[in-house]
């Protein structure tokens, strides 16, 4: 799956919160995906204290939802948990699962906020972009 490079991860909280408020404005918030046949599934996590996140992607058939494809990786973090930046934590885990899809989602839906966020861009909405899916 392509992914857009728009950013590193590893940065500074004060340059995280930047990073947000710029990717916001690029946000599309209508408009129709366009035919659907595969949607994904994703999360992450990471046992309290620990730095291993650990991120699934299931990608199903639509409108079956027949399992097509799974995919989990454990990625080492060294960036803390801090509110409104999880998409900074989580989210090269997630990056690294989406690489290593043979298929190609349409719709993809995350464990995490959209823009229903003290930014208007929580991880779902993050990821979104970095992945061109809605």
């Amino acid at each position: 799956m392509k992914i857009r490079e728009i950013h590193t991860f590893d940065v500074e909280p004060a340059r995280a919160i930047q990073i947000q408020e710029t990717l916001r404005g690029h946000l599309i918030l209508s408009g129709d995906p366009g035919e659907v046949s595969l949607v994904a599934g994703a999360d992450a996590s990471c046992a309290k204290g620990s730095n291993e996140i650990h991120a699934a992607v299931v990608v199903l058939g639509y409108p079956d939802f027949g399992i097509v494809e799974r995919v989990s990786v454990s990625v080492v973090t060294g960036y803390p948990y801090i509110p409104g930046l999880l998409a900074f934590r989580e989210g090269p885990a997630l990056i690294e699962a989406f690489r290593r899809l043979r298929s190609e989602p349409d719709v993809i839906f995350f464990d995490g906020h959209g823009i229903a966020h003290p930014r208007g861009i929580g991880i779902a909405s993050h990821m979104g972009l970095l992945l061109d899916r809605p």
